[in-house]
């Protein structure tokens, strides 16, 4: 269908290929931007690039029910794909409403983009390629294995790599250095860039390393000093990650990333298959293409160069996963290599012009807000400082609660609001249950706070159990266990350790709270550290599992500074109550709110967590443009009401956020009236 043709002309053309004698109000609400897609020649590939809000996934079901209705082929089929569950299911739920339950079924496909390849490439031929000799007739992979998983047969040595992550001993005796193991799921290896990348068996951890790094850090430099002199070449220490990876795959167990490796070497080595596989499905419609990771992208340019017809759907300015090496760039340059026609939605439902300007900001661009405003100001900023999490927090539910009061209608429900923050260091003081203390006392005091609140959530109870699990671990236990698990020791099961640490914490809160002594008067950390200490003999008895230290050389210290402190003046900052869900930039990608309080770091040196870092339009690298579609993605959540805060500001800041439409206040000031 062409431009030139009248909204009338093409939702005609709709509602006949759906069979639709009827007026329906879906259809008769969609754009003609949104009808030039869903009647696009499905042999043409194309990129419908998506603005926020656009209505992009009813859009792709609809365009999914127009393709599959009259659909003749019996043996080969469209195949539509996304990046969750959710998208893929709500997907299906549209296609089917129009186009029939039986018409989404055999030859066509629409779930994930994982669980496709898993299931038509992977699971056919991996035992083939791999060696993989089945389990009772079952030649496909026996499981997916998380990158982060810990499974007790992971330990087995001939799946994990011969050459160990280096970590400081922590005994006073010994070498300066101990190894750690490498599992085979925590590595992978990159086609692009011709290296493994390492996910370091630690708790803090959570971004991947090139094994070239790895092996230049000080520590594993100096730990495989002497192997390295007598031995131990690069490229023995890569056989030996090769070796346990092979392992892994020849006894059926694969990391979704290896899934991926795993079909570019069925590619290399039976080029037939690319063929067939074009045969049984010509046609893929990926939506959220913007998530597509560049082992993905080279899979799909192998199938294009066959014949594949490909559509992108997206918005690249919504790219937030550089942390798994997601590269917009290489998304754009694969629109242009293989001439994707280009289309738009540029019509925002989600949020009014006011929301819609302040992300448009960012990534400068013409997007109408449909959206009704209601408010007077739908732009909010606060000016806070780190002492005043809490109030601000309460400032949040103020503000909804002024606005929805002005207009006498509840137009934003706080329980479909959020706090939304990019770094785990802010975001936990927005949750009053983490400390970032390493001291034993100040970690058993504040899982005491949290396990005697009132009306603790399930989170709070988690994190209690947390904290004491790791006031056992650093006291009794040489530091072993995990926070995944809380602290749990080896020979105890999850269940057990769980039912212990909560009978166990309950026992000493009798003894040790609330942080008072036999008069009621407020204790200090010197003083209640002193009664900690006289119920050692009795926890333990206690403990769920044998101590590795004797009870007799059993020591801890207040925090330093913490002595003459009122325990329960520090740790009541635990104690506050936020009822507003507070999450990260990452969790609420994709999500409508009614409204959001997105909160800047104080810090500017924090990497994406700033608002300069948002609002920066002299960012040139691909580290800066990614902060600023962090800031994209965020802004770009709220229907009704967006309030930002940020450190104290400069008065030429102050008055580029006025020019936004933002109405500021600080805090502080506020608080003197």
């Amino acid at each position: 269908m062409t431009p030139q043709m009248t909204e009338i002309e093409l939702r005609n053309i709709v509602y006949k290929k759906l069979q639709l004698e009827r007026t329906d109000e879906n259809i008769e609400r969609l754009t003609k931007e949104q009808l030039l897609f869903i009647t696009h020649d499905i042999n043409t590939p194309s990129y419908l690039e998506a603005c926020p809000g656009s209505g992009k996934t009813e859009v792709v079901g609809l365009k999914t029910a127009f393709e599959i209705i009259d659909w003749k082929e019996k043996y080969s089929g469209i195949a539509i794909v996304s990046f969750t569950n959710n998208a893929a299911n709500e997907i299906h739920k549209r296609a089917t409403k129009y186009a029939g339950a039986n018409t989404t079924k055999h030859p066509h496909f629409i779930g994930t983009l994982d669980s496709f390849f898993y299931k038509y490439l992977v699971c056919p031929f991996f035992h083939g390629i791999v060696g993989f000799k089945g389990v009772e007739n079952d030649k496909s992979p026996r499981s997916i294995i998380d990158e982060r998983s810990d499974a007790d047969f992971l330990n087995n040595t001939k799946y994990q790599a011969k050459t160990r992550y280096a970590v400081s001993n922590r005994n006073a005796t010994g070498n300066p250095y101990v190894g750690i193991p490498i599992s085979a799921n925590r590595f992978y290896y990159d086609v692009l860039k011709q290296d493994f990348f390492v996910l370091p068996p630690l708790d803090n951890v959570r971004v991947f390393s090139s094994l070239k790094d790895v092996l230049k850090r000080p520590e594993q430099v100096e730990y495989l000093k002497d192997k390295r002199d007598d031995f131990l070449t690069d490229k023995i220490i890569y056989q030996g990650f090769w070796k346990a990876k092979h392992s892994m795959w020849k006894d059926g167990f694969v990391t979704f990333r290896d899934c991926e490796f795993i079909i570019l070497k069925i590619f290399h080595l039976k080029k037939e298959i690319k063929k067939k596989f074009i045969k049984r499905f010509p046609i893929i419609i990926i939506d959220e293409c913007q998530d597509l990771s560049p082992t993905q992208l080279i899979i799909l340019q192998c199938l294009v160069k066959e014949g594949l017809k490909i559509h992108f759907i997206g918005d690249l300015n919504q790219s937030i996963y550089k942390f798994r090496e997601v590269n917009p760039s290489l998304i754009t340059n694969f629109i242009t290599d293989n001439s994707l026609s280009k289309l738009r939605l540029t019509n925002n439902f989600r949020s009014n012009q006011s929301i819609v300007n302040v992300f448009c900001k960012i990534f400068p661009k013409s997007i109408i807000g449909k959206e009704t405003t209601h408010f007077t100001n739908s732009l909010r900023l606060i000016e806070y400082e780190e002492a005043e999490i809490s109030k601000l927090i309460d400032r949040y539910k103020e503000i909804i609660d002024e606005s929805n009061k002005n207009v006498a209608k509840e137009i934003v429900d706080s329980k479909k609001s959020a706090i939304i923050i990019r770094g785990s260091t802010l975001l936990n003081k927005f949750r009053p249950f983490k400390t970032n203390s390493k001291n034993p006392v100040t970690i058993l005091a504040v899982s005491m706070q949290l396990w005697n609140t009132e009306n603790k959530t399930s989170d709070i109870m988690n994190n209690a159990l947390t904290l004491f699990g790791c006031f056992l671990s650093k006291v009794f236990y040489k530091n072993e266990g995990s926070s995944r698990n809380q602290y749990r020791q080896e020979t105890v099961s999850n269940a057990n350790w769980r039912i212990s640490l909560a009978s166990l914490i309950t026992d000493l809160s009798q003894q040790l709270y609330p942080f008072t002594d036999k008069k009621g008067n407020n204790q200090t950390f010197s003083k209640w550290a002193s009664e900690l200490r006289k119920l050692l003999p009795q926890i333990y008895e206690k403990l769920p599992s044998k101590a590795l230290i004797e009870l007799k050389n059993i020591s801890f210290q207040v925090e330093k500074g913490l002595g003459s402190s009122i325990v329960s003046d520090v740790v009541k900052e635990y104690a506050f109550s936020n009822t507003i869900r507070t999450t990260t930039i990452h969790d609420v990608k994709g999500e409508t709110l009614d409204s959001a309080m997105i909160v800047s770091s104080l810090d500017r040196r924090s990497r994406g967590g700033h608002w300069e870092d948002w609002f920066n339009e002299k960012s040139t690298t691909d580290e800066r443009l990614e902060h600023m579609r962090y800031g994209y993605v965020a802004f770009s959540r709220p229907k009704h009401l967006l309030v930002l805060a940020t450190p104290k500001l400069q008065p030429d800041e102050r008055v580029m956020f006025e020019n936004m439409g933002f109405s500021i206040e600080n805090l502080k000031t506020k608080a003197l009236f």
